[in-house]
């Protein structure tokens, strides 16, 4: 295979994903393209069987899939394996599906890949996808939209930095960008996740959304969302992570709309920390100064939660555990 000619590179990196390894795989090697990929996956010394498996398939598709058996967990060490196995691509295009999630339609890059082929304005392409509970507990309810507060736009695909921020969570194992784009600098505090990825692709032209399912994002418990529904602490962390990425995105973007959505954003974190670590002087800090006027910029539903939040925290919390219970209940989660 011409390594110059490889038109996407999917990166996976992987982790004790021994139950879920071999949906991502399959739905690599599955995509029905009339274009050369390769597939980047890194196993970051997983201590079950996912090696094992990766291995399999290796095998099977020498010509596609190059791994990288770590024999250290880089993420222990403070490194990040994500990042470190993608600059190992030379495709065109970057295409990312963490090991515990997986791709359900066959034409997934076919689709995106001939839409930014025939848009070179668009520098960032996503899908819609559906929502997994452990193993096999498949929810065919569409993503997006996450929750009420995400505002879908209704006579459009195309998506700038404000308006993708305002969509609220998109699944990342849809994400495809060009490769060689430019992650914007935040200081080293921020979250530079996926978050970070979506918006920094799109502030380099626009973003383009399909709204057909054609991924699946699994929650389970040692998934980022895991942890931060069941670790008070973790998810403190993770607010201040937030609220520096957004200080930083708010300073750095050009148009108002994009800097006042960015504002917002920090609004919203303050308060989530503020509320779940019981800080209630810190909330009314935020309803005497003005900054919760920010929160403008979002839907009716993101204002009336993030306001109950504010000046009602433990009725707030009541009303989620109660919810979470019901959630539990149903899908076999915490």
């Amino acid at each position: 295979m011409n390594q110059n000619n490889i038109m996407v590179s999917i990166v996976c990196t992987t982790y004790n994903h021994e139950n879920y390894i071999g949906d991502a795989l399959k739905g690599f090697v599955s995509q029905r393209i009339n274009f050369p990929i390769e597939i980047l996956v890194m196993d970051d010394a997983s201590t079950d069987g996912t090696a094992d498996i990766i291995r399999e398939y290796e095998k099977k598709y020498p010509e596609l899939i190059k791994a990288i058996y770590q024999t250290t967990n880089q993420y222990s060490r403070g490194l990040k394996p994500g990042k470190q196995n993608r600059e190992r691509a030379v495709g065109k295009y970057i295409a990312v599906c963490e090991g515990d999630d997986y791709w359900v339609d066959e034409y997934k890059l076919k689709k995106q890949v001939e839409y930014m082929e025939a848009n070179p304005d668009c520098t960032f392409c996503f899908t819609n996808g559906y929502r997994c509970y452990g193993v096999n507990n498949l929810v065919k309810k569409k993503i997006v939209p996450w929750t009420k507060k995400s505002i879908v736009k209704k006579d459009s695909n195309i998506y700038d930095v404000g308006e993708i921020e305002l969509l609220g969570y998109i699944p990342t194992c849809s994400f495809l960008w060009r490769n060689g784009s430019r992650m914007l600098p935040v200081s080293e505090n921020a979250f530079k996740g996926d978050e970070l990825l979506k918006i920094s692709m799109t502030s380099h032209g626009y973003a383009y959304f399909i709204n057909e399912p054609m991924v699946v994002y699994r929650i389970n418990e040692n998934s980022a969302t895991g942890i931060w529904r069941n670790n008070l602490q973790e998810y403190s962390k993770f607010c201040d992570k937030f609220i520096s990425l957004f200080s930083d995105l708010e300073k750095i973007l050009d148009d108002e709309k994009s800097r006042n959505v960015m504002a917002m954003r920090v609004c919203q974190w303050k308060v989530n920390k503020y509320c779940f670590s019981d800080e209630r002087d810190k909330l009314r800090e935020i309803i005497r100064s003005g900054e919760i006027r920010n929160l403008k910029y979002g839907n009716t539903a993101s204002r009336i939660f993030c306001t109950i939040k504010c000046h009602f925290p433990a009725c707030f919390k009541l009303i989620r555990v109660f919810y979470r219970k019901i959630k539990a209940a149903v899908h076999g989660v915490r």
